[in-house]
């Protein structure tokens, strides 16, 4: 997700972060479970709901941004918690069900997440 709001800030289309943000907003408040998750979320989404609305162009930029940088680095912070001898992780059911080790499905993720870093980092930084 950090990638492809990287490549849109890129095109000028920074509303469209924004309101794809309030779309994953929304399903995140469906699976919450508790009032402060629930109120954390609906906080954000009003305040992207802000910039979409009401921001000007360079506000509704500025946020985009954060979001793309937000969403690339909390794509390499989620693996930081995989273990490989956890039963319940991703990379331990897709083992469970192909004939590729854990270990290859975590390294996987990682390259994957750090590529996206990577290039969505570049996009971003303009290099």
């Amino acid at each position: 997700m950090g990638l492809a709001g990287a490549t849109l800030v890129l095109a000028g289309k920074s509303w469209s972060v924004l309101w794809a943000s309030i779309v994953l907003l929304v399903g995140a408040f469906v699976h919450a479970r508790d009032n402060f998750t629930c109120t954390v979320i609906v906080l954000a989404a009003v305040g992207i709901g802000w910039a979409a609305i009401e921001g000007s162009p360079p506000v509704q930029g500025f946020v985009a941004v954060v979001l793309a940088w937000w969403m690339l680095f909390g794509g390499v912070r989620q693996l930081q918690g995989m273990g490989l001898g956890v039963s319940g992780s991703d990379a331990a059911n897709l083992s469970r069900f192909t004939w590729i080790p854990a270990i290859l499905w975590v390294a996987l993720f990682w390259f994957v997440a750090l590529l996206c870093l990577l290039v969505g980092g570049r996009r971003l930084l303009g290099v």
